[in-house]
């Protein structure tokens, strides 16, 4: 992944992407198969505060694609003032993992479950968690 490449807005501030690949769908031009991503983001000019994006490709370009992905749940409830929250840092990791086995009618690494740091308020912390799929 290069820069710019995963965003909400010309504004946001995005940050701490994880990304993984799996096979299904491989081929000889584009041998990485289905990608799936997860970062941070926020955008005071858009009153977006912190929030955790997903996204994800179908392996056709070994891309996970570009901009702004989705939302994985509600953006925090509380602004960051210079990425803290109270004094604490926050928005600090993002992390993406496949589920193993067949799901739902879905292959086996065809859900990903990812996770990334929020905030409730200036003193209650959370980390938000989601599931992706490309099935």
């Amino acid at each position: 992944m290069g820069s710019s490449e995963w965003f909400v807005s010309g504004s946001s501030s995005d940050w701490h992407p994880s990304i993984v690949v799996n096979g299904v769908g491989a081929t000889g031009p584009s041998p990485t198969g289905e990608t799936f991503g997860t970062w941070m983001t926020v955008d005071a000019t858009n009153n977006i505060n912190l929030q955790l994006r997903a996204i994800g490709g179908d392996g056709t370009a070994d891309s996970a694609g570009l901009g702004a992905g989705i939302a994985v749940g509600p953006a925090s409830a509380t602004a960051l003032t210079n990425q803290t929250f109270n004094g604490n840092r926050a928005g600090d990791y993002s992390y993406i993992s496949l589920y193993p086995g067949p799901v739902g009618g879905c292959q086996a690494n065809e859900f990903a479950i990812l996770e990334g740091e929020v905030a409730h308020d200036l003193t209650h912390w959370g980390t938000r968690l989601g599931i992706v799929k490309h099935c």
